[in-house]
């Protein structure tokens, strides 16, 4: 059984020494420092969803996670997920700067907490930990920064996807409206054509302006359709000796 997931419940001084002592941070440390250490390590069990470190809150301690995992993040962006025999906030034991990023239980997890002043006295100790910090410091850097670096790749390659599914179906409705646009203009040009051969057939049967005139000398016909095709229609026929003459309206309006 892993040491980290078996510590369920509070360890005693010699085994979290031993698991302080694995801490890269602390592995070139004799056990009388270690045993220091873990005298002065703080246990507190946390539940999932709870914060452990608010970004820019005061930071004075440096975690280790003996079981569980946490995640660091920035708001909803997360950066890091780390689990058991993993520390962070370390970078509290070093500067007096507020937590540049939160820290949260992704499950029910057990830390210890050093804080700064006794790190301090372990460095007077032991200054060739100095070289062995700046390593772990370098070594989570980069894994931060691959981190982000697929996380932004990613994002990059899902909006490639969402970019060419928009341009697709923008496409489509192009190519629907066309088709729509297409088949209204052939429909108007089957009605235009409809109506001016209607148009042919209605002064075919109006009375020729010829004709009216062997009659009637003085003249004139007022005929202005308002579209192709008049809803108006007018009449002249002579018989014998009488004239008749008409005026309609095919629309259901009155004539004038």
């Amino acid at each position: 059984m892993n040491i980290f997931t078996a510590m369920k419940n509070l360890p005693d001084k010699r085994a979290l020494a031993s698991i302080i002592g694995k801490i890269s941070f602390f592995n070139k440390a004799d056990e009388e420092v270690l045993l220091h250490l873990a005298e002065k390590t703080n246990i507190r069990d946390y539940h999932l969803d709870e914060t452990v470190i608010q970004k820019g809150e005061a930071g004075d301690a440096m975690f280790l996670i003996l079981s569980g995992r946490v995640k660091v993040h920035d708001h909803e962006h997360q950066v890091a997920e780390l689990k058991a025999g993993e520390i962070f906030g370390e970078l509290s034991l070093l500067d007096n700067e507020p937590r540049s990023m939160s820290v949260t239980a992704l499950e029910n997890t057990q830390l210890g907490s050093i804080q700064r002043n006794d790190f301090f006295k372990v460095l007077e100790q032991f200054p060739g930990m100095t070289q062995d910090i700046i390593s772990v410091l370098n070594r989570r850097l980069r894994n931060q920064n691959d981190y982000l670096i697929k996380e932004f790749e990613s994002r990059e390659e899902k909006l490639k996807e969402l970019v060419t599914a928009r341009t697709a179906e923008v496409m489509a409705q192009k190519a629907e409206l066309e088709k729509k646009n297409a088949l209204i203009a052939e429909k108007n040009k089957e009605m235009t054509d409809s109506l001016n051969y209607a148009k042919r057939l209605q002064a075919a049967i109006l009375p020729r302006k010829e004709v009216i005139k062997k009659s009637i000398e003085q003249f004139f016909i007022l005929y202005l359709p308002k579209d192709i095709v008049s809803g108006d229609f007018y009449f002249y026929e002579k018989i014998e000796d009488k004239i008749f003459i008409a005026g309609a309206d095919c629309t259901g309006k009155n004539t004038e």
